[in-house]
């Protein structure tokens, strides 16, 4: 039994090698997890992360992404964003994640900005827009939005009842419940 534990433990290590970005991406989720619990930012694990990243030879976009994604979690929206600029190559992923950290800050100007330049969005990018517009408690806007968007899953049903009811706005809340047809558990 000791010997079957070993031999995966090693065919694991192994298989890590053969992938220095899957090892890159467990690391940093495992750093960045640490500083977000000690709400050390700039002083923190992530700023040796990036001295990593600075000097690695390739990193495809998954490196990229985990990148920007731990600035934008953050709040560092202006790190993401420039490490969104400097990329080669960018997906759905990278753009989710600056207008996301965007959203998190309160700067629905470049969220929307961003938003609007994007060449590709998905349902995560437009709820990440309709929880922007309902950080300012503008309802009105945040309803329209959501009547815009071409698809809806329970994350984004979800924002927007709780936006209704986090502004008291009950009555509402249940009006779109039974206006959608859709019945939410």
């Amino acid at each position: 039994m000791h010997i079957v534990r070993l031999l995966k433990g090693v065919l694991s290590v192994f298989l890590l090698f053969q992938n220095p970005f899957l090892i890159f991406i467990l690391s940093i989720s495992r750093s960045c997890d640490d500083v977000s619990d000690v709400g050390i930012m700039g002083n923190g694990k992530l700023g040796d992360v990036r001295k990593i990243f600075n000097v690695m030879v390739y990193r495809n976009v998954e490196v990229w992404n985990k990148m920007i994604y731990e600035y934008a979690k953050m709040g560092e929206v202006r790190s993401a964003r420039q490490l969104f600029e400097e990329m080669p190559e960018r997906d759905v992923v990278s753009w989710n994640s600056v207008i996301s950290g965007y959203a998190k800050v309160g700067d629905i100007k470049n969220a929307r900005w961003l938003f609007d330049k994007m060449p590709e969005k998905n349902v995560v990018s437009w709820t990440s827009m309709l929880g922007a517009y309902a950080t300012l408690g503008d309802l009105f806007t945040t309803r329209c939005f959501f009547e815009e968007m071409p698809e809806k899953n329970v994350v984004s049903w979800d924002s927007m009842l709780s936006n209704y009811i986090h502004y008291g706005k009950f009555e509402e809340a249940l009006d779109e419940v039974a206006s959608s047809g859709t019945f939410l558990v």
